[in-house]
């Protein structure tokens, strides 16, 4: 090793070697796993998009089927609501406006039920059942596809006899207070037969982007490449800084020639 370079078999120096290469190491795995996590998010996406291109199927035909594989069936259900006994998904926003979701019980012939997210109402609208986005009175028949319940912490009031508000569609919790047996999945409404006033407004589809992984990714690779490029350059740096300061001092150090 050139003799300038000494100075990197220094403590300090070792200390620094490790962590410049240690930190590059993290930020090259963190690049990996955002594109781990884009691939399960297109795998997830081609999934969805499977599912909400096939055919429907009646929902008694599906149901039994891991909660897992029922996630994006479009099934079809035909039924009577129970409008007294829906509760009020919240907060949902719909174009920046805040309001609730409308989740109604439909009861089949079988004497079952499934919840059903009727869609969106707006802040106002705060006291179920929803005055002005009351459903048909009889028998409809909804389309539309399955989502698995999902458990909430927020229940609303400690005391209350039954729960008006939840921040996800909790159905097992809320099969305690429904006076007829729950579907474990519930209904998110496309179209009804009759169709539904203008309250609540069906829900749009669901999103299916790539989201900022790949972003991500191309960051925590360009930080390790800074890193990688720029610290040889700082060793560098130092290393003709002290060239630079060694010759002047040797230069100093000679003795005068004699004079004649």
């Amino acid at each position: 090793m050139d003799r300038v370079y000494r100075f990197l078999l220094s403590p300090r120096w070792i200390v620094a070697h490790v962590v410049v290469v240690a930190i590059a190491a993290l930020f090259v795995s963190l690049g990996f796993w955002q594109l781990r996590r884009l691939d399960e998010r297109r795998a997830f996406n081609a999934l969805v998009e499977q599912r909400l291109a096939a055919p429907q199927e009646p929902l008694a035909r599906v149901l039994g089927q891991p909660a897992d594989d029922l996630a994006y069936r479009r099934v079809s259900v035909t039924g009577s609501y129970l409008p007294s006994e829906e509760v009020l998904l919240s907060p949902r926003s719909r174009n920046g406006m805040p309001g609730h979701d409308v989740l109604t019980p439909l009861v089949t012939d079988t004497g079952t039920a499934v919840l059903v997210d009727r869609g969106w109402v707006p802040f106002e609208l705060s006291t179920p059942p929803v005055a002005g986005a009351a459903p048909p009175a009889g028998q409809v028949t909804v389309t539309g596809f399955l989502l698995p319940g999902r458990p909430t912490t927020r229940f609303g009031p400690v005391n209350a006899d039954r729960l008006e508000f939840v921040g996800e569609a909790d159905v097992a919790r809320l099969a305690d207070q429904v006076s007829v047996p729950l579907a474990p999945a519930y209904l998110v409404l496309a179209e009804q037969t009759p169709a539904q006033p203008d309250l609540p407004r069906p829900s749009l589809p669901p999103v299916l982007d790539e989201g900022s992984h790949l972003a991500y990714a191309g960051q925590w690779f360009l930080f390790a490449l800074v890193g990688l490029v720029g610290y040889p350059a700082l060793v560098r740096r130092r290393a003709r800084d002290l060239a630079g300061v060694s010759v002047p001092m040797a230069v100093a150090a000679r003795p005068p020639p004699p004079r004649s």
